[in-house]
């Protein structure tokens, strides 16, 4: 994702990455390889930490949602939400209460919101509430039933009371310890002067088995009159009540997390009674109060709300105009079939479709352009090609290579054919400059008679000048596969011949499959511009989504133009275009300044050569190009430029005709099928961007425990600018350690966005420092606010800081595979592990077979008997038979403290044969993609549009499992999101054969403001369960490019 002239790179803080918390037990779970890049993003929070501010609701029929709530929220209301989703199978059948309001609770809302005809945003907004509330009242959603009795206390009646534990002490708490989850059977009783144990894996007692218990204490307590504040950190869940009110119900199972409620009470005696279980695993809990202090820290800016431009998006550049039946610059050749058949051994077969001599020309005309290196390797393989009317994936059918085959048969689309020969196109002074074309067939091309690795290794070293090579340890590299071959020499093919053979770029080096970079783990590729290589990891690739890939490799190519061919003047030109510079140009000095230019890891604290500023918010192609330096933003916009040209006309116009200029005239446009088309019609469309921060106040609270909770204000300004629904940014301690952090609307207000969070009290001290401030409205208008823009300090105190991170001993580490249920293979591999505190250590691996690029993932568990964690893998019947391996591992603790490991020499290798191996990939009727729009309100549309897509899937064997699809809109923004079928979540295909086609359905409601104009399916990713993978990518990069005569 970004180069560099140095062998040291930062961690990457791309925005649309969203480092996600531990969020609940898992034991063994398989998953592919498209996880990965996700799941690299996850080492930067370890532990999910969450604050309920306030007295929390109960799940009780007079308690009501109040909060917005949207991807990225966090708390006691998110629980409560999915607590309640769960209960409505059709809705949300994972059921998974975790605190985190992710992509699978999205989904369950969006599914809620379509029952409710509700716009299909995802977001728990006053309609949403509206309804949640209304199901609540009517049939409620209690907690798990318990024996009930009644006793009067000095604070009142206590109708919870258990049978058996009808104690109440004074100053200390009667215990009652049961064996099950639900107080099923009363073991012990005992008194407990408080509530602060940590069991690991072992019980509380010798009399209880080491899971599966529960405990209730209660007891009466003098307080003082006052604001106090309680504490709760727990493995698994408990709820707890004063005076029989329920201040906390974090009733599910968890990995450690810290919770933290507000309450006043009167002075005097007042009841105090805390429920908990433990299911399986780690066992802690601590439940401390104290009445409310002072904050610890305080921090307040106001900055002023000066604002030149950046409002609202400006007028687009237009699109270039195409005429597409312009006169054709490859003159036919009538001798074209004979020249195939004699030079390349290419035999055209009449059949479903005669060949034309325009359809021969073109033919002839790539196999022209590609370097023919099949000679060099004795392959005298004779061709017979034909024509079809039908869609094919990537516009051809071959079989695998062969050499050893006499005659080989290929099918051509001869869709692939239409726009193959470059059109002149008019200009202004009635002279045709410039032609039009696409490099379709080209590609389709490659792929039926080079597909094999020697072949494009080599045609990647004569046409663009890059070998793909093994460098440095080559035990850390491998060679490249054909698909991803395909997909870097067709990248280079679009781009303007400038980008071919760039001085100092003469390798591409493959990562070993399931390995990530040492220096920088989240990024899936690395520009070396001193080493002359770029770096490709696996999860570069295996998302499946051609968008994503393709602007990647482009991104990449793109360092090596800026560092080895631009001027200094040229890069200074569009430096200017943003306002980078090396000196922070701010409306306010402060200590926050200061704080930024010193803190050991802020993204400033470089050498001042590498130190990057810049004054606009809104011309970015994306979040990545403006959090880091003009060389990444060149970068983000040349790769948009080229595979999402809408974006940068739309958002970047000076940067768009800067391109435009760099790259000699050349233009690029989306061309599709109108099939894969729908129309959305607004007269009102959102074009106006969020309002720029104008304040920031930030408190922290020392909480009972130690723990800091966190509450951080962002003010927008409403004179310049909209409201906005959410803000995110990501915070770094000075050792590293980093929170995502996510602002949502005060109370409903759009220009007051609140943050709540909690810092635990063994995570690092010091300042934590913000990166860029995204602020983005419902509509996806963005505003990237620089640390350079606006005012933060953020300071924790912790006494028991924990910095280093845990210590494996791999010399000591064991593995065992046994044979699971259903012909599964059980892995599982214990790493002894040291830490300050262990009380909440884990982990996360993949097991990985290097041939298919097939893995599975797994949290790991931690074993305090032991003192080692353990990771179990399952290998499914289904899965790649060879051998898988055990190398690279993490580790984490409760502080935030991370580390990669590489066993190298020692990685550990196991023999698996599976019953039912799966390596072919899913397949899509593309004849059967159908897609239907309408307007919410057709007499008045505002962009609101219930948008439904069908289509048909099939699979040989493993059956499907991850579907993606992308949504292009008219401004080129773009939709990704998930078709969560109904097999989406199974470890097996169930409902049917997996062989036989089945029809998918997905709703989606388009949001208020969305903009007006022709939206595009661009793709839909199928993975099957077993992770091999199909992209059907709808669209055809068209190029405009000037006219030069051969």
């Amino acid at each position: 994702m970004f180069s560099t002239i140095a062998q040291k790179i930062e961690p990457t803080t791309d925005n649309d990455t969203v480092a996600g918390c531990r969020l609940s037990k898992v034991s063994g779970i398989s998953t592919t390889q498209s996880m990965r890049y996700a799941t690299i993003s996850k080492i930067f929070v370890s532990v999910c930490v969450l604050l309920i501010f306030g007295t929390v609701p109960a799940f009780a029929q007079n308690i009501s949602f109040s909060t917005t709530l949207k991807r990225g929220s966090s708390g006691q209301e998110v629980r409560f939400l999915q607590e309640f989703l769960k209960k409505i199978p059709d809705v949300y059948p994972q059921g998974l209460v975790t605190g985190y309001f992710g992509v699978l609770t999205e989904r369950a809302v969006k599914k809620l919101q379509l029952k409710h005809n509700l716009e299909t945003v995802g977001i728990v907004g006053p309609k949403t509430r509206g309804v949640l509330n209304k199901l609540r009242s009517s049939a409620g959603a209690p907690l798990p039933p318990l024996p009930v009795t009644q006793v009067t206390t000095p604070g009142g009646t206590f109708t919870r009371a258990l049978p058996g534990c009808n104690v109440v002490n004074t100053d200390s708490f009667f215990a009652c310890y049961y064996a099950g989850t639900n107080f099923e059977q009363l073991k012990i009783t005992r008194t407990d002067p408080k509530i602060d144990f940590n069991w690991f894996d072992g019980s509380p007692d010798p009399g209880l088995e080491n899971d599966g218990f529960s405990v209730r204490w209660q007891g009466i307590f003098e307080f003082d009159g006052g604001d106090y504040v309680f504490s709760l950190t727990i493995d698994d869940g408990a709820r707890a009540y004063v005076d029989g009110q329920e201040i906390f119900n974090i009733w599910h199972d968890q990995a450690i997390g810290t919770y933290a409620a507000r309450k006043t009470l009167t002075k005097g005696k007042h009841e105090v009674v805390v429920d908990y279980y433990e299911n399986t695993g780690q066992s802690s809990i601590q439940f401390l109060w104290t009445k409310r202090a002072e904050p610890s820290f305080l921090y307040s800016w106001k900055g002023d709300d000066t604002l030149i431009g950046e409002i609202v998006r400006g007028i687009p550049v237009p699109r270039p105009v195409v005429v597409l039946n312009g006169e054709k610059t490859t003159t036919l050749d009538s001798s074209a079939a004979l020249t195939l058949a004699e030079k390349y051994k290419i035999i055209l077969m009449d059949g479903e479709i005669v060949w034309d001599e325009n359809s021969a020309t073109m033919l002839l005309e790539m196999m022209r352009r590609i370097p023919d290196v099949r000679g060099k390797y004795w392959d005298t393989t004779s061709w017979k090609v034909s024509l079809t009317e039908a869609i094919l994936e990537s516009d051809v059918e071959a079989l695998p290579y062969d050499t050893a085959a006499p005659v080989r048969f290929a099918k051509f689309s001869k869709a692939a054919f239409a726009r193959s020969n470059p059109t002149l196109q008019p200009s202004a002074d009635g002279n045709s400059h410039r032609v039009f074309y696409s490099n379709r067939l080209f590609k389709a091309t490659l792929k039926a008679f080079f597909n094999k690795r020697e072949y494009l290794n080599e045609i990647l070293e004569r046409r663009y000048g890059v070998t793909p090579s093994l460098v440095e340890s080559q035990d850390e590299f491998q060679e490249f596969n054909l698909d991803e071959l395909q997909y870097i020499a067709s990248v280079f093919e679009d781009l303007p011949e400038g980008f071919w053979h760039i001085p100092k770029l003469t390798k591409i080096a493959r990562r070993l499959n399931g390995l990530t970079n040492p220096v920088s783990p989240s990024a899936p590729a690395i520009a070396w511009v001193t080493l002359g290589y770029i770096e490709f990891m696996d999860f570069a690739f295996t998302s499946g989504s051609a968008e994503y890939i393709n602007r990647l490799v482009a991104h990449e190519i793109t360092h090596f133009l800026w560092h080895t061919i631009l001027t200094e003047d040229t890069k200074k030109q569009f430096m200017a275009l943003s306002g980078w510079s090396q000196t922070p140009s701010i409306s306010h000095v402060d200590a926050s300044l200061t704080v930024a230019l010193d803190h050991p890891k802020s993204k400033q604290n470089r050498t001042q050569s590498e130190k990057w500023y810049r004054t606009t918010t809104t011309n970015f192609a994306s979040d990545y190009a403006a959090s880091w330096n003009p060389d990444e933003d060149f970068a983000e916009t040349v790769s948009h430029y080229v595979y999402n040209p809408d974006k940068v006309r739309n958002l970047a116009q000076t940067k768009y005709n800067f391109v435009k200029n760099v790259v000699d005239g050349y233009e690029y446009t989306i061309l599709v099928d109108k099939k894969y088309t729908f129309q959305v019609f607004n007269l009102e469309p959102d074009l106006t961007f969020p309002g720029k921060i104008v304040g920031v106040d930030i408190e922290v609270m020392k909480l009972p425990n130690g723990d800091n909770e966190v509450t951080a204000l962002l003010h927008l300004s409403s004179r310049y600018g909209g409201g906005a629904a959410q803000a995110s940014t990501r915070i770094v301690s000075p050792e590293g350690t980093l929170l995502d952090v996510s602002f949502d609307p005060l109370d409903g207000n759009r220009y007051l966005l609140q943050a709540k969070f909690i810092i635990n009290k063994k995570m690092a001290s010091g300042y934590w420092l913000p990166g860029d401030i995204t602020v983005r409205d419902e509509v996806d208008n963005r505003r990237y606010e620089g640390q350079s823009q606006f005012g933060w300090l953020l300071y924790i105190d912790n006494i028991d800081a924990d910095i280093e991170a845990p210590i494996p001993d791999i010399n000591n580490i064991t593995s065992q595979m046994k044979d699971g249920p259903n012909g599964e293979k059980i892995v599982t591999v214990y790493v002894p592990v040291t830490d300050k505190n262990p009380e909440a250590l884990s982990g996360y691996a993949y097991l990985v077979q290097k041939e298919s690029n097939q893995s599975a993932f797994v949290y790991a568990q931690y074993e305090e008997a032991n003192k080692r964690l353990v990771y179990t893998f399952v290998v499914r019947k289904y899965n790649a038979s060879g051998k898988w391996s055990f190398r690279e591992f993490w580790v984490s603790d409760y502080a935030g403290n991370y580390g990669r490991h590489d066993l190298k020499e020692q990685a550990l290798f196991f023999d698996i044969v599976t019953k039912n191996p799966d390596y072919v990939a899913p397949e899509l009727d593309q004849n059967s993609v159908r897609i239907q729009a309408l307007p919410v309100y057709p007499e008045a549309p505002n962009g609101e549009t219930n948008v439904t897509i069908w289509y048909n899937v099939r699979d040989d064997n493993s059956g499907a499992g991850w579907i993606t699809y992308v949504l292009l809109k008219p401004n080129g923004d773009i939709i990704f999101d998930y078709d969560y079928h109904d097999n989406f979540y199974t470890d097996y295909f169930a409902g049917g054969l997996p062989s036989q086609y089945k029809e998918h359905e997905v709703k989606i409601k388009l949001p208020a403001g969305s903009p007006p104009g022709i939206w595009i399916l661009r793709e839909i990713v199928i993975h099957d369960k077993a992770g091999n993978t199909v992209t059907n990518n709808f669209v055809e990069t068209g190029i405009v490019r000037p006219f030069r005569v051969q």
